[in-house]
């Protein structure tokens, strides 16, 4: 779904990620009690396959606080004083709850990629990660291919990214500083706001190359 109206009537029941780690994840940085990691699917991937989907990463983050803390989906995530049914805007959320990934292309280019209104992490569609103290949550960071659509705010930004050979420079941030995420309870049949972790995570640069 492009940028545009958007109003959250029905979203899926509150899950909890199994837990999983990665030897090559690199160290990060941590802010609000949670850092997060990049890894790439592969350290190299062969030009003729990004088309049809070779390029992915998988985030994990870690809950560095003695208690559980609940990551919401950006595109679920309100200020304190939201009203259900108000009309909220995808630039709405610019700079306060989003998920971007920084990219260094091999000819010098930066480009920034901002997660768009798909409201849930890959894979098996969670709107929520909930991470117990001292474990952690993993998504998947993907679809950088045409016809990609409701992934990204740019969709053909990102897929024409991964088109170049060479090395490329990548880095996530996760951000939320929006106290309030709207669930929906498959029980009752309604939504509700719970309240959800608020921070800045980025991870450390992971390298890649396109051959």
């Amino acid at each position: 779904m492009k940028a545009g109206v958007i109003f959250i009537s029905l979203l899926l029941v509150i899950y909890s990620t199994s837990c999983k780690t990665f030897s090559s994840a690199s160290e990060v940085n941590s802010s609000h009690g949670a850092s997060i990691s990049l890894v790439p699917y592969s350290s190299t991937f062969e030009l003729e396959e990004v088309r049809r989907g070779a390029v992915g990463f998988t985030a994990t983050i870690r809950n560095e606080s003695t208690t559980p803390i609940k990551i919401a989906h950006p595109s679920i995530c309100f200020p304190a004083d939201y009203v259900e049914g108000e009309i909220r805007h995808l630039n709405d959320s610019h700079e306060k709850s989003e998920i971007l990934l920084i990219i260094k292309r091999p000819d010098g280019a930066d480009v920034v990629l901002r997660d768009g209104y798909f409201h849930y992490f890959d894979p098996g569609n969670f709107p929520l990660l909930t991470i117990p103290s001292n474990e952690t949550g993993t998504f998947h960071v993907g679809w950088f291919f045409q016809n990609a659509r409701g992934r990204w705010e740019k969709d053909e930004e990102a897929a024409k990214v991964f088109l170049l050979k060479g090395q490329y420079r990548i880095r996530i941030v996760f951000r939320n500083f929006f106290t309030r995420a709207s669930v929906y309870n498959i029980n009752t049949k309604a939504n509700s706001f719970i309240d959800v972790w608020t921070g800045e995570m980025e991870s450390t640069e992971v390298t890649i190359e396109l051959r």
